[in-house]
């Protein structure tokens, strides 16, 4: 796992990209990270045609250079043939190591070569495809068997003593994505076919030129989105890696340093969605990089562009963007088109020293548009073309760093700038072409890549077959002995040389690790080629220290499962990316940090994408639970899935950018369902590279709380004089109450975070009210109960004094005049208005006042003081 300090530490791991933004300024700063080393095959090109029993000469150039930082050394280069290891070389003659792969038996080969370097970092080359068969090779070109191809253009059709001349094949202009789909989704392959055709039906190499290039692009390319634009560029390339398997070189991009293109411009703009868009803002180019390399895995990406030799600083802008490519391995080549109007006015000395500036990019040197007229573009301008000719060609020929050169025409008057042929449409040579072919013909036959060099001393005696190329053992386990079908087989425990074993092997499974056993088989005296037995023993999956975490609790991220790589864990790099390494589980690969947060211990760090690690969990309930992720990190985007026994149960969880490496939050996921009993919780690192992690701990969801309104009863009533107390109990099985708020129809009255819970209300209206008590507890769960009473108003009251009193009735209703004045009826005397009366000791028939009346007056006799009350 690998991430952390946005400057010392973000950049360790290969294929993670960074756009940053500091003091206003974009572009690629230095970072103290392990980037991988080069490792490109010059030697021989993918569509290379040897006779069945050569040898296979194969030249690597591998270098741990040109990077933004962590330049080192190259310990070793290891070759293939698909999976099978051929061999490996751990010296070399000016960065390019060899390997011959002796009597290569029929077939179809692809090669690999893979470079380690000092710290322990590997990256493999794309693939080369070769043919083997019975046939006989036809040399190709003055450079046959002179260790670099010489290649040439194709226009519409092969020149005259073309596949005399030349070796390889590019399109003049048919591969331009403006020629192939000027009419969107409409594609027009038939000049692409013709180069193509040309170069795999003669086992040339071949070149595509290009993919993108802000001069021959589709008109409609334009119009689109950033997002279609990218799709589109997308689809092209894949169509192009679907219609043409043997390409050996992509010129991915093309003449997009400054304004070398007028539309350079738009289409940094397009590409990467910025509106004027900063030339030294790689975000598009890495992106389109990037795509190219998924699509073509056995063909070269190369950047290509002009106008470099002479200029120091152009030189620089190139290298200043191989290195953002260099860091993620996403590019194979320096392409330089070495046009005459660059070239034919330098010294042979300066160009020299832009060639070795070149170099610094840590991959080889592509010449891929040559053309010289020493500065004059009349056709007879033999003497200063063949001048410049002998002064430059050697220069890029023999430089170390240079794979190989493509002339950019060489017939007169079929070349797109004047004086630059070599011979006319008859074939009669120009001075420079006669220099030229007595120039290679000097130059020593060093290997194969066109010529018929063939091993007449092979041994035909085909490798053992084994049952199994892969075994796996539990450590402990019990193995059984190594087989093989064959004549008199030879075990042995390294590729080549070395001794014997006195019989076939039983493994040893007494500790973890990988062992490769070979064995070959002897017929006719003749000792084959070793095939190879693999057997890994791996530590059983356990929890760490033998013991489950408990859940509820706490799990450090860092005591993940026992058990090694792919069984507890999956890490996308040897060793740890952290310096110095902790002393903490030193010989796994997971990179552990120690922890500033302040529990202190350790973290996990370095994280990238798709890696994972495992941990075995005793969840004592089944039910759901709270998991607090304790994270760091230093960057938007970053996200992280937990999955148990295989189902995901918190998928993308966001980790906010906290703005450091050990700058930690709480990040928590509510709610998620546990089974009960011991189980494997998966933490798996999402789309994003880089985040750190403390621990996660689980606690039960919570439940929520219990509340009950003690008072008042329901369908109680008071009048608006009175204090109506209202009170509650409240209660929590998974927390704590923070609170209790008491409300009246939905309006706060008062909230009590002491117990007793209970509030006085006093000042009421008259009305019905819904009275409700809602509880919560420490997680924010509430729980509520409701009861409903009613308010009547105040009554009135009239002090009355012994005798007759005056008074009015206020009520808006008739009452009959015991109810009326029931408070004091039993005082009563008499009452009269104006028109009747009332004497208590009066017989009833004899009484006219019946009922007291809204808004009249009355008088009223009583036999002491009293007072009359009447409730509204």
């Amino acid at each position: 796992m690998k991430s952390k300090s946005l400057i010392n530490k973000i950049n360790r791991k290969k294929y993670f990209f960074l756009i940053v933004l500091i003091l206003g300024l974009f572009g690629f700063k230095s970072f103290s990270q392990t980037y991988p080393p080069s490792s490109v095959i010059t030697l021989p090109h993918s569509n290379a045609y040897f006779k069945s029993g050569s040898d296979v000469v194969i030249k690597v150039f591998a270098t741990d250079l040109g990077k933004s930082t962590n330049n080192g050394t190259v310990s070793k280069v290891e070759f293939y043939n698909g999976t099978t290891k051929l061999g490996e070389a751990t010296t070399h003659t000016n960065n390019t190591y060899t390997y011959t792969w002796g009597c290569v038996p029929a077939g179809t080969y692809t090669l690999k070569a893979t470079a380690t370097n000092n710290k322990g970092v590997s990256f493999t080359s794309v693939g080369v495809i070769i043919t083997v068969g019975t046939s006989n090779v036809t040399a190709r070109g003055i450079s046959a068997n002179k260790g670099k191809y010489l290649a040439n253009i194709i226009a519409n059709s092969a020149n005259v003593n073309y596949n005399t001349l030349w070796n390889g094949v590019t399109a003049e202009n048919s591969c331009k994505w403006g020629s192939v789909e000027g009419t969107r989704n409409s594609m027009n392959w038939g000049g692409a076919d013709v180069s193509y055709n040309h170069a795999k039906n003669n086992n040339m190499m071949f070149r595509y030129h290009a993919a993108l290039w802000a001069a021959q692009y589709p008109s409609w390319l334009l119009n689109l989105s950033t997002a279609d634009a990218k799709a589109e560029t997308v689809e092209y390339m894949k169509a192009i890696a679907a219609r043409y398997p043997l390409i050996d070189q992509i010129d991915v991009l093309n003449e997009q340093l400054g304004n070398h293109q007028a539309d350079n411009q738009k289409f940094r703009d397009k590409f990467s969605g910025i509106t004027n868009c900063p030339a030294d803002n790689f975000s598009w180019q890495i992106w389109l990089f990037e795509q190219a390399r998924a699509i073509f895995p056995n063909t070269k990406l190369i950047l290509n562009d002009y106008g470099l030799e002479n200029d120091q600083n152009a030189i620089n802008m190139q290298l200043n963007l191989l290195k953002a490519l260099r860091d993620r391995g996403i590019v194979d080549g320096f392409g330089t088109q070495a046009h005459c109007f660059n070239i034919d006015g330098l010294s042979a000395s300066g160009l020299k020293s832009s060639l070795d500036k070149m170099a610094g990019a840590g991959v080889p040197i592509y010449v891929t548009e040559l053309d010289l007229n020493g500065g004059s573009e009349s056709n007879t301008n033999d003497a200063v073309q063949n001048t410049s000719y002998q002064s430059h060609f050697p220069v890029y020929w023999e430089h170390p760093a240079v794979a190989g050169i493509t002339l950019w025409g060489y017939v007169t008057g079929a070349t797109w700038i004047g004086g630059t042929g070599l011979m006319n449409s008859s074939g009669v040579e120009k001075p420079a072409m006669t220099w030229l072919k007595q120039y290679m013909s000097g130059k020593p036959n060093v290997s194969y890549p066109f010529g018929t060099i063939t091993s007449n001393s092979c041994c035909s005696t085909p490798a053992p077959t084994v049952s199994a190329t892969n075994l796996t053992y539990k450590k402990g386990a019990t193995a059984s002995v190594l087989s093989a079908n064959g004549t008199s087989l030879k075990w042995y425990t390294v590729a080549s040389g070395g001794t014997a074993l006195g019989s076939a092997p039983t493994p040893s499974t007494a500790t973890v690790g990988t062992t490769v056993y070979y064995v070959s088989q002897t017929a006719n005296s003749c000792e084959s080629q070793r095939a190879s037995i693999t057997v890994v023993v791996f530590q059983p999956q356990s929890p760490y220290n033998g013991t489950a975490a408990v859940i509820p609790g706490i799990v450090q991220f860092e005591n993940y499962d026992e058990g090694g790589l792919d069984s507890a864990y999956s890490d996308s790099s040897p060793g740890s990316a952290v310096t110095p390494v902790v002393n903490f589980r030193t010989t796994e690969d997971v990179d552990i940090e120690t922890c500033t947060d302040t529990d202190g211990g350790y973290n996990i760090g370095y994280a990238i994408a798709g890696e994972w690690l495992e941990y075995t969990v005793n969840v004592a309930t089944a039910g759901k639970y709270n998991i607090t992720i304790r994270a760091a990190c230093n960057g938007d985007g970053r996200t992280i899935s937990l999955q148990t026994n295989g189902v995901t149960i918190a998928n993308n969880i966001t980790i906010p950018n906290t703005t450091g490496w050990q700058i930690w939050q709480d990040v928590v996921v509510k709610d998620v369902n546990l089974s009960a009993g011991t189980q494997v919780i998966r933490l798996t690192i999402g789309a994003t590279d880089y985040v750190n992690l403390n621990y996660m701990s689980f606690a039960p969801a919570s439940v929520a709380p219990t509340v009950k309104l003690t008072s008042p009863a329901a369908g109680s009533e008071f009048n608006t004089s009175q204090t109506v107390t209202i009170s509650a109990t409240a209660s929590s099985t998974t927390g704590t109450i923070v609170n209790v708020s008491f409300y009246a129809n939905n309006i706060l009255l008062s909230t009590d975070a002491t117990a007793p819970y209970s509030f006085d209300w006093k000042g009421m209206t008259s009305g019905n009210y819904e009275i409700t008590a809602t509880a919560t507890d420490n997680s924010g769960a509430t729980a509520s109960d409701k009861v409903t009473i009613k308010i009547n108003a105040a009554p009135i009251s009239i002090q009355l004094k012994k005798g007759w009193n005056l008074i009015g009735y206020p009520l808006d209703a008739s009452a009959d005049l015991a109810v009326a004045l029931s408070s004091v009826w039993s005082n009563v005397l008499a009452v009269k208005d104006l028109e009747s009366f009332y004497l208590k000791t009066n017989p009833t028939y004899l009484n006219t006042l019946i009922q007291l009346k809204w808004g009249q007056g009355y008088l009223i006799s009583v036999d002491k003081d009293c007072s009359l009350i009447w409730n509204k």
